[in-house]
């Protein structure tokens, strides 16, 4: 677009010729302003437009996992990434500044958490009930957050009173349990196992439990609403289809006889988090009653452990010594360096004999100790560990 001189005088010619210059000279192309989604800083349309001409197995595979949710869960990722990405920086020039100017730690910090609830447990809703039998939907939930993680082996007991099917004459092993949905199914193509469901098991008396477990951790994941449940929808029928069921002595109905629900905070109604059907982990009661009293309340009750004092004397060598790798999965990434700093910062709870689960351990101390090795983990560890991470260094540093 040749334009004389004196001619440019609107603000909107000079926008154009920018952009036929952009398009014509440099290949850009020229979009609509509403293209552009400011909550997400980008145009999405033209993102999923790239993905599907250069990475169309990759999207199709997503497009399996998530459904409909593909095009959110993939926008939420990419703002999650760059706020992760934000927020180490921040994290990287804390170490650099203790490593310059030194510091003290403080002892109350982290702040203790406090859960605002269990953070695995079972959503529930009676989808039918008759003289015929009962049907009942169980989401199996993954709410973890402190931290967020992945876990195997996550299982509910679903407790009935089988006296109406014992007093007939038959046996609890008559019954049929048919599932009429497992959404662990829909990830087998990525390799996650089936739910797996036990036949009637007795627990004391006519009291009888099904037990239904997620042996993967991926059927079930903490991230989009879609993924942190997973749903088993179960049919338990009279023997020979007769009539007799009695779903009102059934110590797992309590809180969802009568079709009750609940609420969430958008209107949209949900089954129940109910503590009668209880969750385990690894087959150890987790949260929720059992009929006799017992009950776990899935953390929520912080206790007191003792404080030990272990002398250890450690022989390694530098064959099983991985520099940087603090946590010991076998790698070295950003997460060492958390690691290093939170035993560093809160050695009762994240340090050798600390009180948290994840606490590092002995060998850990060893690996994570990679700059100037010999003084223990320091800041400057941590430094080393993100330097190693973005390719700056190797380990480990003199």
């Amino acid at each position: 677009m040749a334009i004389k001189a004196g001619q440019l005088k609107e603000r909107a010619d000079y926008q154009a010729y920018i952009l036929e210059m952009l398009r014509e000279e440099n290949g850009y192309q020229v979009r609509p302003s509403t293209a552009y989604d400011p909550g997400y800083g980008m145009d999405a349309e033209l993102l999923f437009s790239f993905l599907e001409v250069t990475q169309p197995d990759a999207l199709a595979r997503l497009e399996k996992l998530y459904g409909n949710k593909t095009r959110q869960t993939i926008l939420n990722y990419i703002n999650n990434e760059v706020a992760t990405d934000y927020n180490a920086g921040f994290t990287a020039v804390l170490c650099k500044m203790i490593d310059e100017y030194g510091g003290t730690t403080d002892p109350s910090f982290p702040p203790k958490e406090t859960h605002d609830g269990p953070e695995f447990y079972v959503e529930a809703k009676m989808a039918q009930t008759s003289a015929s039998g009962a049907t009942v939907s169980f989401k199996i939930t993954n709410h973890s957050a402190w931290p967020a993680r992945l876990q195997d082996n996550i299982s509910f007991r679903y407790y009935m009173d089988l006296s109406e099917v014992i007093d007939a004459g038959f046996s609890p092993s008559d019954i049929t349990i048919r599932c009429d949905r497992d959404q662990s199914a829909m990830y087998a193509s990525s390799g996650v196992k089936n739910a797996e469901i036990s036949k009637p098991i007795q627990y004391k008396g006519n009291i009888y439990y099904v037990e239904v477990n997620l042996p993967d951790g991926r059927a079930v994941l903490p991230v989009s609403e879609g993924m942190q449940q997973c749903e088993i929808l179960l049919a338990f029928v009279f023997p020979n289809y007769e009539k007799g069921w009695d779903a009102s002595n059934d110590f797992s109905n309590k809180d969802i006889l009568d079709g009750q629900t609940a609420v969430d905070e958008d209107g949209k109604e949900i089954g129940i988090a109910t503590p009668y059907i209880p969750t385990y982990i690894n087959g150890k009661l987790y949260y929720g009653y059992e009929p006799d009293g017992t009950y776990a309340d899935g953390g929520m009750t912080p206790t007191e452990e003792p404080t030990t004092t272990t002398t250890t004397t450690a022989t390694t060598s530098a064959s099983n010594i991985l520099y940087g790798d603090a946590n010991c999965d076998g790698k070295v990434d950003i997460s060492d360096a958390v690691m290093i700093l939170q035993a560093i910062s809160n050695s009762d709870k994240y340090g050798v004999n600390g009180t948290d689960p994840t606490h590092i351990t002995k060998q850990g101390e060893i690996n994570g100790d990679c700059s100037s090795c010999g003084d223990g983990i320091t800041a400057r560890d941590a430094l080393a560990v993100q330097k190693m991470v973005i390719g700056l260094i190797t380990l480990p540093e003199e």
